[in-house]
């Protein structure tokens, strides 16, 4: 009985449970058989008290996995941000972009969803053309049949932007073409002047969801010819030229349409081009006739008018009509 009254209390003593295992002052109180209950059942019952609450961190900690890496990967950006002593304004714009991310299309949900440990090579397919319907409805693919479609599918990759940002910016390489997904960008060329982002004009209008461009870096190597700013949040999926270009070995046809296509763009972009340089010349020479401020300057002024609607109407009917 002593043995016995000894181990209950050590048992009790390690956990920390149960006041008064041997039962001091009670009914219990040198009770063998009170003895032996509590000294079995009382660790027993720990045990699965223990069980029950790492049941229940471990649903948690699941539930909670991808906020958790979020949240861990924000503590390491953050740190490296202080760190290198990045302006605040900036900082400010990193963590923006990571709360997007998170909102809005988590990478790392992707990442897990999309390990192929994890999926079967039709699950991916079938959850790749869902997530990029709207790509796929887009004119682009009008011409495509359904294995092209797949192809190009597999090969996108998802791209993100902060309102302000320069999707593409006039000068740089062109490799690769955009489609959007969510947001709305604007499109500014370069001024009859200047090359500078500063005196650039605004096109009238905003692509949106469905959209795209940047297909002439697909099919020539190119510059880009103007700028596409991100007017609100901007996912956009990326369609790089070395990805299509060894899908279009299996698919020629394709790529020709691509290529036609292309080719209409270029026609109207010159054109366009054309129509900018030839009015900015005409307003050039009116204003310096006006300034003479004589009989002479008003017929000029008039005989220049004259001259920039017939060209304007010339060019109209030689242009090709936008899509």
């Amino acid at each position: 009985r002593l043995y016995m009254m000894a181990l209950v209390e050590s048992v009790y003593m390690m956990t920390g449970a149960l006041d008064n295992p041997l039962g001091d002052g009670g009914p219990r109180e040198n009770n063998l058989a009170s003895l032996v209950i509590v000294s079995v059942f009382g660790p027993i019952g720990m045990v699965v008290v223990a069980i029950l609450i790492a049941a229940v961190v471990r649903e948690q900690a699941l539930q909670f996995a991808l906020e958790i890496r979020h949240e861990e990967n924000m503590a390491f950006v953050t740190r490296a941000l202080e760190n290198l002593n990045i302006p605040a304004e900036l900082q400010r714009r990193v963590v923006s972009l990571h709360y997007f991310q998170k909102m809005s299309h988590d990478t790392e949900a992707f990442s897990q969803l999309f390990n192929r440990n994890n999926l079967s090579g039709p699950l991916e397919d079938a959850i790749r053309v869902y997530l990029y319907h709207k790509v796929l409805c887009s004119a682009f693919f009008t011409r495509g049949g359904p294995n092209y479609l797949l192809a190009v599918v597999r090969v996108l990759e998802d791209s993100m932007y902060l309102p302000g940002d320069y999707v593409a910016r006039r000068g740089e390489v062109g490799a690769e073409m955009f489609f959007i997904n969510r947001g709305e960008l604007s499109v500014l060329v370069a001024g009859a002047d200047s090359d500078d982002i500063a005196d650039a004009v605004l096109i009238a209008g905003r692509k949106k969801k469905g959209a795209y461009f940047g297909e002439v870096a697909l099919v020539k190597k190119s510059l880009r010819t103007a700028w596409v700013r991100a007017e609100t949040y901007v996912i956009v999926s990326v369609l790089h030229r070395h990805s299509i270009e060894e899908i279009w070995e299996f698919f020629p046809l394709e790529r020709e349409a691509l290529v036609a296509h292309v080719s209409q763009t270029m026609e109207r972009d010159k054109q366009r081009n054309m129509r900018t340089r030839w009015q900015d010349a005409v307003k050039d020479v009116a204003a310096g006739a006006q300034e003479r401020q004589g009989p002479e300057g008003a017929r000029a002024s008039a005989l220049l008018d004259g001259a920039r609607t017939s060209a304007l109407e010339r060019t109209a009917r030689t242009s090709i009509p936008s899509e």
